[in-house]
């Protein structure tokens, strides 16, 4: 029979061992997040990586007529790498809108698309990925 001392003492390092847990699962989950794509008005190129190797860009169309706030985004999509994928711009204003905006296919070759905020928030969740990688999505704020 255990001592009420060795019960205190294995509860007291199941409680630590589970904080430790949490606390690295919380920090294996929390990727850096790249900054928006606008915020106010400017604006910034958004790389996606499949560990070293640049595999989709995502950046605006036209210069000083996005990020400017009128509810329209000009972006443009890169597929910069031969791999047989194509790369994606994702768009999404949960939970109401999810959506592919842009699509590049041609490696090296921009591809021009353009969003219109019809939900009024002037803000949207985007990511730019191949088929083949999960979304990490960034805010886009100001367009």
């Amino acid at each position: 029979m255990l001592t009420r001392r060795a019960r205190r003492i294995i509860v007291l390092s199941a409680l630590a061992l589970l904080a430790f847990g949490a606390s690295a699962l919380v920090t294996a989950s929390s990727a850096k997040r790249a900054a928006a794509a606008c915020n106010g008005s400017s604006a910034r190129v958004i790389s996606r990586y499949n560990g070293s190797t640049l595999v989709a860009q995502e950046n605006v169309a036209y210069p000083g007529t996005t990020c400017n706030g009128d509810y329209q985004y000009n972006g443009a999509v890169l597929d910069p790498i031969s791999d047989g994928s194509c790369a994606y711009a994702y768009f999404a204003e949960p939970p109401v809108y999810f959506a592919t905006q842009g699509v590049s296919c041609t490696t090296g070759a921009w591809s021009v698309y353009s969003y219109h905020d019809t939900i009024g928030t002037n803000s949207v969740l985007m990511s730019v990925r191949p088929s083949y990688l999960s979304d990490i999505w960034v805010t886009s704020l100001g367009y």
